[in-house]
Parts: structure tokens; sequence; C-alpha cells
């Protein structure tokens, strides 16, 4: 997975040699008290920077990878759903009911897997499947006739074209 913005692996030790090279000039500083004390005072401060700056450069790289493990998963997402899209059918029948069933529950295991991600695409899949039938033990889904062949059909449309809107860049 490539990075989304390339961190400086050197900045880190430019701050330390920076640090250094202050407390060195304070060793070396001219003998006079007033010397010293500009010394010191240049060197906190330089030290103090260099302190800020180094706590702000290891916050960003923290969001960087932050950052880089959500397009990871994203991706990974997109690729699973690639995947997924390619074991369904491109079309479907109102007289297919195993086809479209299996379609729709395809969908929904997959939403079910991504919830934390997707919670409202799992929810509406989850309701469409219940308003379908398709977990009622009591009245097989396939009872319905026509019209609910037909309803089952466009529910396995639409969840074909979701998990093709998911798959949107996937290699």
């Amino acid at each position: 997975m490539e990075a989304i913005i390339s961190s400086v692996p050197g900045t880190f030790t430019i701050t330390v040699v920076g640090s250094l090279a202050s407390v060195l000039s304070l060793l070396i500083a001219q003998p006079s008290w007033k010397s010293r004390f500009i010394h010191v005072a240049y060197t906190s401060a330089v030290v103090m920077i260099m302190v800020v700056l180094s706590v702000h450069y290891v916050e960003l790289e923290n969001q960087l990878a932050d950052a880089n493990r959500k397009l990871a998963y994203l991706q990974n997402t997109r690729d699973q759903a690639s995947s997924l899209l390619k074991t369904i059918p491109d079309s479907y029948r109102p007289t297919s009911t195993g086809d479209n069933r299996g379609t729709v529950l395809k969908g929904l295991a997959f939403l079910e897997s991504h919830k934390d991600e997707l919670p409202d695409m799992y929810e509406i899949v989850k309701r469409l499947a219940e308003s379908l039938g398709l977990f009622a033990s009591t009245k097989p889904y396939f009872e319905g006739g026509r019209e609910q062949g037909e309803s089952l059909a466009d529910a396995a449309s639409a969840v074909r074209d979701l998990i093709e809107g998911l798959a949107a860049g996937a290699k």
C-alpha cells in the first residue's frame, strides 16, 4: 500500500544533531557571564523549539500511519466487493428465485462483515431481506408468486448495484 505522504526519516536526526551543536556551543562560549547567559538562553530556545518540532513530527507520523491503515482497509473492502461481484449474476429474472435469494444473502453477509464501517447499508439490505421473507421459517419466500419473484429480482439487482458501487476503483 502506498503512503499518502512520504515521510522524511532524517528529520529526527537533524533535530538531535542541532540540539547537540547548541549544547556544544555553550561549552565553548567565551568565559564572560554575559556571553554564557546569551548562550544558555539561545541553547534553551533552540532545544525547546527542537522538542516541539519533534513532538509535532511524531504526531504527524502517527496520523499518517493511521490514514494509511484506513486506506488499506478501504482498498481491502473494495477488493472483497470486487471478488464478490464476480460470483453473482449480471441480470435477474423473477423465476430465478434461488439466484436472486443468493445474491441478496451474499450481499447481506458481505455488509454484515463490514457493518461497523457501513452500518446504514447493512441495515437497508437487512430490512429488504426481512421484508421479502428471506428469514421467515414459517412462510417460504417462494410462496409469494410472480409479484414476490419480481420483488426479489429487483432486490437482487439493487444489492448487485450496491456491491458494484463498493467495488468501484478496485484493481
